[in-house]
């Protein structure tokens, strides 16, 4: 099989691959990006790199935490992920204030994908 075929047969297995449920993407995010990131400065910048490469991960973030925000898991979950998977400690530290913490970093990450950069507009 040439390179060319193995490669096209590579793409159309991951195209068929079912989406992994928004608190699984959004948790990888979170662990990825935030957890050791200094602030929502870093994770504008680590995002903003990983996106001048391939925006799609950072795009499927957004709709993942998206989707938890119209749609949140039973009560504790969105607390005990900002508080656990992003480390972060918030002043208000229920769902309703995790729910708050999400929204922020929707519109971070909406300013990356609009204007490549990563700067607030």
């Amino acid at each position: 099989m040439d390179s060319r075929k193995q490669i096209e047969d590579q793409m159309r297995t991951r195209a068929a691959e079912p989406t992994p449920p928004p608190l699984d993407v959004t948790r990888a995010f979170l662990q990825s990006y935030v957890s050791d990131a200094d602030g929502l400065d870093g994770v504008r910048e680590e995002a903003a790199r990983a996106a001048a490469h391939n925006p799609d991960p950072i795009r499927a973030t957004l709709d993942a935490i998206e989707a938890l925000i119209a749609d949140p898991p039973r009560d504790g979950t969105l607390s005990y992920l900002v508080a656990v998977d992003a480390n972060r400690q918030l002043p208000d530290p229920s769902d309703e204030g995790a729910l708050q913490y999400l929204y922020r970093l929707t519109v971070l990450l909406r300013e990356v994908l609009v204007d490549g950069t990563g700067s607030p507009r």
